[in-house]
C-alpha cells in the first residue's frame, strides 16, 4: 500500500488539480504524492509494499493511507498493534467496511479480494455508484463531459439535427444527406479542467420529399483532463416520423437506439453505454421568425468495460429528460447563401443512479449558410449544478 512512495511527489498545478492524491501516514510520519494516472494509484492498492518502502513499518505500526479519487475521498486504516483494516469511502464516511484476519496481512488479503470482485461484489458496485455521484470528472458517468453526458446530449441532436438540415422550415428533400464537422468543448469543475473534441459523422436517407427518414451517427470523441486521455466511439441509430409537414407547422418524431463506448485507463475507468430515446421537433413558423422546440427522454444502461488493467464494476441506469427552444431569423445573405442566426436554451436533467451533476443548462447562439446542403456554428456556455461550467462550439458542413 505505499507504492505511493515510488510516485512523484509533485506540487499542485496552479492551473489544474492533479487527478489522484495520496497520502500514507505510520506511526505520526507522513509521505504524500500526486499522481493523474489511475494504474499507479490501482497499483498502490493491490499491493502491500510498505515495509520495503518505509524502513521503520511493522505489522504492529499505526498506519493510514488516505486517497483523493478525483474528487471522492477514501481511506484505508489500522490500529497501532491492530490486525483489521477500516475502508472508508466519501465525505463523511457514507461507505465502510472493516477486513478481518489473525493478522494484518490476512486482513490485507480480503481488502484485495473485495478489490477485485471475488468478496462481496455489491461492496465494489456500491463504490462505484458512490464515485460517480461524487467525481465530477469521471470518465463514464455523472457530468457532461462523461460518456453518458454526451450520449444524452446526442439523442437530441439526432431528433433535431438530422444530416443536412438548415433549422428552418424547408421540406426534407429525398435521397441521401450527410453531415461532418468538428465539436470542440471545455469544461471546469473544482479546479478540474476537461478539454475535448468529437467529429461527428452522420448519414441519412429520406423516404420521399418529407418522408420517413432513417439515420445513423457514429460520434468519435478524445477528451483530456489533466494530461489523462479518454476515447469514445458510439453508434447511433434513428428513424425520423414526420406528423405534421405544413409551412408553417413541422413536427416529427424519432425513436433510437444506440450503443457507445469509451474509457481511459489514466482517469480510471471504462464502460458500454447501450440504451435509447424518443425525441420531438417541433417548428413554428412566426412570421420570418421559426420556433423550435425540441424534447428527447432517453434510458441508458451502462456495463463495465476493462481498458488495459483497469476493469471497474460500473453498472449504472439513468433516465435523461432534455429539452431546448430555439428562435431563429434570416438576416441576408453571403456568397449568394441564406443566413439566419439563432438563439436557443437547452435544459438536461438526469434521473435514477445519483451524479455529480444531476442537471445543467447550455445557452448557445447559432449561424447557418445555405438552405439545402448548410454549413453551421454553434456556440454555447454550459451552466451546471455543483460549480460545472462549460463552453461548446460545433461545426459542421452537410453535403
Amino acid at each position: 500500500m505505499a507504492a505511493a512512495l515510488a510516485l512523484p511527489v509533485l506540487p499542485a498545478s496552479a492551473e489544474a488539480r492533479d487527478l489522484f492524491r495520496t497520502a500514507i501516514t505510520v506511526n505520526g510520519f507522513t509521505f504524500g504524492s500526486v499522481s493523474n494516472d489511475a494504474t499507479e494509484v490501482w497499483r498502490l492498492l493491490e499491493r502491500n509494499p510498505i515495509a520495503s518502502s518505509i524502513p521503520f513499518y511493522t505489522d504492529q505500526s499505526a498506519m493510514m493511507l488516505r486517497v483523493d479519487l478525483r474528487g471522492l475521498p477514501a481511506s484505508l486504516s489500522s490500529p497501532r498493534n491492530g490486525t483489521d483494516l477500516l475502508l472508508r469511502v466519501g465525505r463523511n464516511g457514507e461507505i465502510t467496511r472493516v477486513f478481518t484476519g489473525a493478522t494484518r496481512q490476512e486482513a490485507t488479503e480480503h481488502f484485495h479480494r473485495f478489490l477485485h470482485g471475488d468478496e462481496e461484489p455489491s461492496g465494489m458496485r456500491h463504490i462505484m455508484k458512490e464515485w460517480v455521484a461524487n467525481s465530477p470528472v469521471d470518465p463514464v458517468a455523472g457530468n457532461p463531459g462523461s460518456l453518458l453526458g454526451r450520449t444524452v446530449a446526442a439523442d437530441l441532436d439526432l431528433a433535431t439535427r438530422p444530416p443536412g438540415d438548415d433549422g428552418g422550415m424547408t421540406p426534407r428533400a429525398a435521397g441521401w444527406h450527410g453531415s461532418a464537422g468538428i465539436d470542440v468543448d471545455a469544461f471546469s469543475v473544482q479546479d478540474f479542467d476537461t478539454r475535448g473534441y468529437t467529429i461527428p459523422l452522420g448519414l441519412s436517407y429520406v423516404f420521399g420529399e418529407d418522408g420517413p427518414e432513417a439515420i445513423l451517427r457514429m460520434p468519435l470523441t478524445m477528451a483530456e483532463t489533466s494530461g489523462a486521455n479518454t476515447l469514445y466511439a458510439g453508434m447511433l441509430a434513428g428513424l425520423r416520423l414526420p406528423v405534421v409537414t405544413t409551412p408553417d407547422v413541422r413536427w416529427s418524431v424519432t425513436p433510437a437506439l444506440r450503443v457507445t463506448a469509451g474509457g481511459s485507463e489514466r482517469i480510471g475507468g471504462g464502460g458500454v453505454a447501450l440504451g435509447g430515446s424518443l425525441g420531438s421537433d417541433l417548428r413554428l413558423a412566426l412570421g420570418t421568425f421559426t420556433l423550435s422546440i425540441g424534447n428527447s427522454l432517453g434510458y441508458t444502461q451502462i456495463e463495465p468495460l476493462k481498458v488495459k488493467e483497469i476493469e471497474l464494476p460500473y453498472h449504472v441506469r439513468s433516465w435523461a429528460f432534455r429539452n431546448s427552444v430555439a428562435l431563429s431569423h434570416p438576416v441576408g445573405r453571403v456568397m449568394d447563401l441564406p443566413l439566419a442566426l439563432g438563439l436557443s436554451v437547452t435544459d438536461t436533467r438526469l434521473a435514477g443512479d445519483a451524479m455529480a451533476v444531476p442537471s445543467w443548462q447550455e445557452y448557445g447562439v447559432t449561424a447557418s449558410l445555405g438552405r439545402h446542403a448548410p454549413i453551421r456554428l454553434g456556440v454555447s456556455y454550459l451552466d451546471g449544478e455543483n460549480d460545472y461550467s462549460g463552453l461548446r462550439v460545433t461545426l459542421s458542413a452537410s453535403f
